[in-house]
């Protein structure tokens, strides 16, 4: 490799994962009916990885239990024109469970920062790999045991913790920036 150039080793995601791969719950979506519990779907997940705050559904009657995510859990979407579109969950996104086009992961906080994980599904060396993996068929799809195989660069967790300070600053500017843009168009 060139002077200066890293080389980590890598982990599969399986690897790097305590839990998953783990297929969402198989409910129907209902309007807000007071149980407190988002209902995440594909849908549900915006182009930077975030809950539409509009577009919020509850499960309907059913045992959520083994669905519910946990602060750090990793959701891919498998199926559909959104194949590798992800989210983390957050405790600040409230209760939730997942639906059944979402494959769940949960990092193992001991070898990788989830928000690291994160990141790493927003790169393009994750994007082609997912581009190779799509199945021609007549719905572009990545299955639970593909993804665990997703080999993921795997640097020490202080030099984690450094990549996702500077790409979250990173995206704090470009926050700025869309809200600057709007009060300019506004």
């Amino acid at each position: 490799s060139g002077a200066g150039e890293m080389k980590w080793p890598t982990a599969t995601l399986r690897q790097l994962s305590i839990l998953g791969p783990q297929y969402g719950a198989n409910l129907s979506a209902v309007e807000p009916n007071g149980r407190g519990i988002r209902y995440v779907r594909i849908t549900d997940i915006d182009e930077f990885g975030q809950l539409r705050p509009e577009s919020f559904a509850e499960p309907n009657d059913g045992d959520v239990s083994a669905y519910t995510l946990s602060d750090g859990d990793l959701l891919l979407a498998r199926s559909g024109a959104t194949v590798g579109k992800s989210y983390m969950h957050t405790d600040a996104d409230g209760t939730c469970v997942f639906a059944g086009y979402l494959i769940r992961f949960r990092p193992n906080n001991q070898l990788v920062l989830p928000k690291f994980l994160k990141y790493y599904t927003h790169t393009p060396a994750y994007w082609s790999w997912i581009n190779s993996k799509k199945r021609v068929a007549a719905q572009p799809n990545v299955n639970g045991a593909e993804y665990a195989s997703l080999e993921i660069p795997l640097p020490p967790l202080s030099e984690q913790r450094r990549i996702v300070e500077l790409l979250e600053q990173a995206d704090a500017l470009r926050r700025l920036r869309r809200e600057a843009d709007a009060k300019v168009a506004r």
